[in-house]
């Protein structure tokens, strides 16, 4: 009975604080729902790799290929927003995995906010495994609230049984310049 009791206490706690950090970080509590679409449709440009070959990575910002990121913005959702005191925002978006519609990939980083809802300084810094909306729920907000909190992510990498972080890896970074992950070494 005692076991009981206390599985029950440790899953209202663990309810009660997801929901917090929910609220806490929601988009719509931070940016207006226009700024929101503005900054999703940009995070897009960046993380979206299954791009036509017309659009490459010098030319994803054109105006001629707005209509292609636009088209796909239903398959991507801004979960989570913070903002530190220095103007930095952390974001987590997840979208639909490619292939697999019950599918989810959940994707964190960063950037700062130029004239014009423009992306500065912009980072990709881990992507998920494709897991159930579910337990990227679960995961992601575990995930997540390490991030912002500039705890160390080690625990959540290299793990192929657990799955939480598939990017980056020992064989794959992200280069801030390109914008990109890249191989970092052959298996």
């Amino acid at each position: 009975m005692n076991r009981v009791l206390v599985f029950f206490s440790l899953l209202i706690i663990l309810c009660a604080s997801c929901s917090t950090n929910d609220e806490t970080y929601n988009p719509k509590n931070i940016i207006s729902k226009s700024r929101e679409d503005s900054i999703l449709l940009n995070i897009v440009k960046y993380t979206d790799e299954h791009r036509p070959d017309s659009i490459n990575l010098e030319n994803r910002f054109e105006k001629k290929n707005e209509p292609f990121f636009k088209g796909i913005m239903n398959k991507y959702t801004l979960d989570y927003l913070y903002k530190d005191k220095d103007g930095t925002y952390y974001y987590f978006i997840y979208k639909v995995a490619r292939g697999v519609d019950d599918m989810y990939v959940g994707i964190g980083g960063k950037f700062k906010l130029g004239p014009d809802n423009q992306l500065q300084d912009f980072e990709e810094s881990f992507r998920m495994w494709r897991m159930l909306h579910k337990d990227l729920k679960v995961k992601g907000a575990e995930v997540y609230a390490d991030f912002i909190n500039n705890k160390p992510l080690d625990k959540y990498m290299n793990n192929e049984k657990v799955q939480y972080i598939e990017f980056p890896n020992d064989f794959v970074g992200y280069d801030k310049n390109k914008k990109e992950w890249v191989a970092t070494k052959l298996r």
